[in-house]
């Protein structure tokens, strides 16, 4: 039983994912904003990809999700209308005392 046109895609799609992932994410935690997640970046430039249409029809899709984690991290920086996923990731809460012994020997 030969694979349908969607199942063939489908797989090549994630096999083209499954490539440029590790770079695309070491890419998205050097310019990703420290309050904000690598992966949510990279996610947010995949999902916006993906609705215009195929990542194995871009000439180079690698190179289109860096522009697009760029475009998203600058604005993310800028406050210029980040998008909703790319939340700020929370504030730590700060440090607590060293608690000492009290007791005596």
């Amino acid at each position: 039983m030969t694979p349908t046109a969607p199942e063939t895609l489908l797989d090549a799609e994630a096999e083209l994912f499954k490539k440029l992932y590790p770079p695309l994410r070491r890419f998205a935690a050097v310019v990703t904003p420290v309050e904000v997640e690598p992966d949510d970046l990279l996610q947010e430039a995949v999902t916006r990809a993906l609705r215009r249409g195929s990542l194995t029809e871009l000439d180079n899709p690698g190179a289109y999700l860096r522009r697009a984690m760029v475009n998203l991290a600058s604005r993310a920086i800028s406050g210029d209308s980040s998008p909703a996923c790319i939340v700020p990731m929370p504030a730590l809460p700060p440090p607590r005392p060293a608690v000492t012994s009290t007791r005596r020997t």
